[in-house]
């Protein structure tokens, strides 16, 4: 069994490739369960050390080809404090993510929300006034992150 997969400090049952075939399984379960009701659909992954960005294309193109929206959404940046408790540059990884999200929206014609630019500061990272801890929004972060996706949505 492979315990290198530790999320919040513990260790998963499951090996990661077990993981994300079950969690893919429950998802295109679901998918087809209310594909049906949906309008619009938010995919989201983990940005850790198992993001795939073919899985996330493979999820969008499930979602095209039910006639519901996709919607891409750039990451929003963390606090100083986050880079000096992690000891290498999370910013640098987000905005690596962020500049090809943006770039995958604009090729296939998808909506973007840059939750990004709605909550950082000059330097790029997520004012303290706006953080719940180092890496999370609070509720003024959150409501940055709405009025981006109302202004993306109209």
């Amino acid at each position: 069994m492979n315990n290198s997969y530790r999320p919040f400090g513990g260790f998963s049952v499951f090996p990661p490739v077990i993981k994300n075939l079950l969690i893919i399984n429950v998802a295109v379960f679901f998918l087809q369960m209310i594909a049906s009701n949906l309008d619009v659909a938010f995919i989201v992954q983990s940005c850790h050390y198992d993001f795939n960005i073919r899985r996330l294309e493979r999820y969008l193109v499930v979602a095209e080809e039910g006639n519901i929206e996709p919607v891409v959404a750039t990451i929003v940046p963390v606090t100083r404090r986050a880079e000096e408790f992690e000891g290498y540059s999370i910013t640098g990884q987000v905005r690596q993510f962020n500049a090809k999200a943006k770039e995958f929206a604009r090729r296939n014609g998808f909506k973007l929300v840059d939750y990004f630019e709605a909550t950082a500061d000059s330097e790029g990272f997520l004012p303290d006034d706006m953080a719940r801890d180092a890496i999370h929004p609070n509720a003024l972060g959150y409501d940055k992150m709405a009025a981006a996706y109302r202004a993306a949505m109209k």
